[in-house]
C-alpha cells in the first residue's frame, strides 16, 4: 500500500532535507528517515511552541514513522 506520509513542520527552513542526516553512518534510509522524525519530534517537545501546536506536531510524527514501519513490513 503506497500511503502520503505529512510531517509538520513550523516554517520552510525546518521543513528542509539536512542530507547530512541522511547519509550519516550505516543503515536504510528508512531507519534514518526514521531517525530525522525522532530528532525533529524531540527538538519540537522541548521547543518554545504552544502545547496544542507540539501534541499536533507529534501526533503527525507518530504516524509517519508508523507508515514508515508498516511499509518495510509488507
Amino acid at each position: 500500500m503506497n500511503t502520503t506520509l505529512t510531517t509538520v513542520y513550523p516554517d520552510v527552513d525546518a521543513a528542509a532535507v539536512n542530507w547530512s542526516d541522511v547519509t550519516e553512518g550505516l543503515g536504510s534510509w528508512d531507519a534514518h528517515n526514521i531517525l530525522r522524525l525522532c530528532k525533529d519530534a524531540r527538538a519540537v517537545l522541548h521547543s518554545e511552541e504552544s502545547d496544542a501546536y507540539k501534541i499536533g506536531y507529534l501526533k503527525a510524527t507518530i504516524f509517519c514513522i508508523q507508515e514508515v514501519i508498516k511499509a518495510k513490513a509488507e
